[in-house]
């Protein structure tokens, strides 16, 4: 998933929304100091102690990311003055910067790079049963 990140200018499990197709919040296992925010759990464990600001999810209602959102990111961190501006809109977003593949007229954000297994594995699930 990291060179994934790299390739497809997303931040990766770094950023607050670091997920490429949703917009599920991350969340953290400790609260010891220096602890980092860097997985996607739907209902992680004891998350009124380690994530009480993080909303709650339905498997089958998550927030998806929308193109119109990944491009007006785009234009901001574009038109960012300093890196800590850069920065922060990657934190929160989970988009750093714009591939070199966007110039092509078939680039659609996110489904345009594949699926790695963890996303295909979490796809399946939430078709079978999210079904249910």
């Amino acid at each position: 998933m990291l060179g994934s990140a790299k390739l497809n200018g997303m931040a990766g499990h770094s950023a607050i929304h670091g997920d490429r197709f949703s917009m599920v919040q991350n969340a953290r296992a400790s609260l010891k100091r220096g602890s980092k925010f860097q997985y996607y759990p739907i209902s992680p464990p004891a998350s009124s102690t380690y994530n009480p600001e993080r909303p709650q999810y339905a498997l089958h209602n998550l927030p998806m990311r929308q193109e119109s959102f990944y491009w007006a990111t785009i234009k901001k961190i574009e038109a960012a003055t300093s890196k800590a501006g850069k920065a922060a809109l990657t934190k929160d977003t989970g988009i750093s910067r714009m591939p070199l593949c966007a110039v092509s007229p078939a680039f659609l954000h996110p489904s345009f790079f594949p699926l790695d297994p963890f996303h295909l594995i979490a796809w399946l699930f939430n078709g079978i049963f999210g079904q249910l």
